[in-house]
């Protein structure tokens, strides 16, 4: 008996000590760190400026986003690495196993512009423990840091960007809610609260590790109340949540749709699955910002920047697992597409005998597994093809059945249609 309990005991004891922070010397003890984001408020002069997303994170966080920015008028070089310590007495004690990256990869930042990096948690088998932490990280050959605090704040793993689930909140959830909340809130007369954070979120949009939640609130005529989350969590993916659940006048549900660009139209914001946003029959409205807010400008930056030379379609699946894609130079060679998930990637060449210059104008999933592809024939009328994919893991992919029509595709029911 008295065995079974020692080795009771023994286990305890080595899954409480998995559970705790393993520190050890700091790996930049005794270099010189320029630190651009302090706790005390003391920050040393330079104009390049290593941050934390937030200030404050909660103990479950699961990734930090680092942002550099490089106010001087040269290029200077970084790497994806970075290192997570721990303030302890009045020295700084490394974080074992919170490390963001390699330096292997050589990234450029541009004068007066800016780079985003992530610091992933998830591979810690233990929650952090309150205190003072920093980010070191090594950019053109120097070191610097930024301080936060873990503790209490909104910022978890539930909740990475302070935004509460939308399937939580309550059926008699406001406007005067949300834009307590942080969202950006439309009143029945158009005027904008909040504003800011659109600047907020676009600010950083076209980095290719940056995540970030923008909440936007708005009411019906009626006065009913709809939420629409827009969410940035995966590099080349736009995920929108939208909740009419307080809406009398609609079926009133949470859905969730996927896109890959962001645009701008005057003062109006629009997600697409097109990069020209002419080229799209139904862009999805965002909102309409306000004359004080630099938001649009920013979308046009992100557009420029981030989607120059990409692809002229990318369509996501329902599910948001698998996504179609075409080049804007795609009537130049035999109609084909790509798809791809993050396990791989496949091409598909489109018909069997489609002649010259025949140009892929809209890609539509039908359902997870099933796309349509509408191709235009360069002398008259359309091609259409209807692909089944199997898996993401998988992406084989099998012609269903394909035609020709003078017509456009019409929806009646959620089916595709296509006119004889």
């Amino acid at each position: 008996m008295k065995y079974i309990l020692s080795i009771a005991f023994l286990l305890s004891v080595m899954l409480l000590c998995s559970c705790e922070e393993r520190l050890e010397e700091s790996w930049v003890e005794g270099k010189d760190i320029i630190v651009t984001q302090s706790l005390s408020g003391m920050t040393d002069a330079s104009n390049i400026v290593l941050s934390t997303q937030y200030p404050v994170y909660g103990n479950d966080c699961e990734y930090i986003v680092v942002i550099v920015e490089n106010s001087t008028d040269e290029n200077v070089m970084l790497g994806l690495y970075c290192m997570l310590e721990k303030k302890v007495g009045d020295e700084w004690m490394f974080v074992r196993h919170a490390i963001g990256g390699t330096d292997d990869i050589g990234i450029i930042c541009e004068p007066d512009n800016s780079y985003s990096t992530i610091c992933y948690l998830s591979s810690l088998d233990y929650d952090l423990d309150d205190g003072e932490y920093r980010i070191v990280k090594q950019v053109d050959g120097f070191w610097y840091a930024a301080e936060f605090t873990v503790g209490d704040s909104e910022i978890t793993a539930e909740t990475p960007h302070g935004f509460a689930p939308i399937d939580v909140l309550p059926a008699d959830y406001t406007l005067d809610d949300a834009a307590a909340d942080g969202c950006v809130c439309v009143t029945a007369g158009g005027d904008v609260i909040n504003g800011e954070k659109l600047d907020e979120f676009f600010e950083y949009a076209e980095q290719d590790f940056w995540r970030g939640q923008l909440r936007i609130a708005h009411t019906t005529i009626e006065g009913d109340l709809i939420l629409t989350d827009v969410i940035r969590e995966e590099r080349d993916r736009i995920d929108i949540v939208r909740d009419t659940t307080r809406d009398a006048y609609d079926i009133g549900a949470i859905s969730t749709s996927y896109y890959s660009y962001f645009h701008n139209n005057g003062e109006d914001i629009y997600v697409s699955s097109y990069f020209d946003l002419a080229d799209d029959p139904e862009p999805l409205y965002l909102i309409s910002c306000p004359d004080d807010t630099a938001a649009p400008g920013l979308v046009g930056s992100y557009y420029d920047a981030f989607y120059d030379g990409q692809f002229s379609i990318q369509s996501w699946s329902p599910d948001g697992q698998v996504y179609a894609y075409c080049r804007s130079d795609n009537s130049e060679r035999p109609a084909e597409f790509n798809v791809a998930s993050i396990y791989r990637s496949r091409g598909y060449p489109l018909g069997d005998s489609l002649p010259e210059h025949t140009r892929i104008i809209e890609i539509l999933w039908q359902d997870a597994n099933t796309i349509m592809v509408m191709a235009e024939l360069p002398d008259d009328g359309y091609y259409y093809e209807f692909v089944h994919i199997d898996t993401p893991e998988e992406l084989n992919m099998e012609r269903k059945s394909y035609t020709y029509s003078q017509y456009k595709y019409q929806i009646h029911d959620g089916l595709i249609i296509i006119p004889e």
